[in-house]
């Protein structure tokens, strides 16, 4: 392969998404592709998807204009109305034949995450992707460890070291980056209970995301947002890698809460770093949070309200008996 031609080629980064709405994931996605990855530059498609159903929120136009405003001040990033402007629903694998129509001396690489990398034999025309791009798969690094060069059949597999060697297509090159874990279905939930968009949504969209999403938001009784805080405390404790995570409904046997989530440690400082992941819950729900059993840090309660949570070390966990004095006889409860 030719020095010259190595040196010489465009590494252009395609990053297409609904953006329905734009979260401070995307951004981190973007900036990842220019720093850790190393693109010449990083080209946005606010997309009219074929595989999901868009929310209704923001139209293309608005979704577009949101994108051009966060990126304006970035000389790597360009934002491409190439689906908008088309008003109607365009497979990815179009606006890569576009692309090579208008840049044939240039093959793109692909920005997706490690979902739509899992999904990606689902798309519309594959595997003619293979053809037409790169593919440069952001994911969490638990994931990459666990599928550290496992590419898809068809794709030949490269690292962050050699793929600026790359310039025909059909490659694909795992990058293992700490993105936040942000989605639109939790802004969605977000504006479902009139909360704050604030660290989720960029600052300059903020109030404009916050108008257009929160014409979702209704009236949800009291059970229904325990369910959803209920849910989103789970994961933050799986995320920390909780053990044995235990929901008890104790409605109608206790009067101080409605549920206890129990969930165990393996230490002192894992069972604080559990108690602060779940108070961070509670803060972007505007829910106080008041821990107790700092100093002995073998058994902390998170009181939550309606809701509290237990964190144990082993031992203390089969002293206490919690689940054995509070679980419904008819095994009113939830593991995770």
């Amino acid at each position: 392969m030719n020095t010259m031609q190595i040196r010489s080629t465009r590494r252009i980064g395609l990053f297409g998404g609904s953006f329905d709405p734009p979260h401070l994931g995307h951004l981190a996605l973007v900036q990842a592709g220019l720093d850790i990855m190393g693109l010449d530059e990083v080209w946005v498609i606010p997309a009219m998807p074929v595989h999901r159903v868009l929310s209704g929120n923001a139209d293309g136009a608005m979704r577009l204009d949101w994108m051009e405003r966060v990126f304006q001040h970035q000389s790597r990033v360009r934002v491409l109305d190439w689906e908008v402007q088309q008003e109607q629903a365009t497979a990815m694998v179009d606006t890569l034949r576009q692309f090579k129509t208008r840049f044939p001396d240039t093959v793109p690489w692909l920005m997706l995450g490690s979902d739509a990398w899992d999904g990606l034999t689902s798309w519309q025309e594959y595997p003619a992707h293979q053809e037409l791009c790169n593919i440069a798969v952001f994911a969490r690094q638990d994931y990459s460890a666990r599928h550290a060069q496992q590419a898809l059949e068809g794709w030949k597999s490269t690292t962050l070291q050699h793929w600026k060697s790359c310039i025909t297509a059909g490659h694909c090159c795992e990058l293992a980056v700490t993105l936040p874990d942000i989605s639109a279905t939790m802004i969605r939930k977000h504006a479902a209970l009139g909360l704050s968009f604030a660290d989720l949504v960029p600052k300059v969209l903020q109030s404009d995301i916050e108008k257009q999403y929160r014409t979702e938001e209704r009236n949800m009784t009291t059970v229904e947002k325990n369910e959803i805080f209920t849910g989103q405390l789970v994961e933050a404790l799986e995320d920390i890698k909780a053990q044995d995570i235990l929901v008890i409904d104790v409605r109608g046997r206790c009067d101080f809460a409605d549920r206890f989530i129990l969930a165990s440690g393996r230490s002192n400082r894992q069972l604080k770093a559990m108690a602060k992941s779940v108070s961070e819950v509670a803060h972007r729900f505007e829910m106080p949070a008041k821990v107790e059993g700092l100093e002995a840090a073998e058994w902390l309660l998170v009181d939550l309200g309606d809701v509290i949570v237990h964190l144990f070390l082993p031992d203390a966990r089969e002293s206490f008996q919690l689940e054995r004095l509070w679980s419904a006889p008819h095994g009113n409860t939830e593991t995770s």
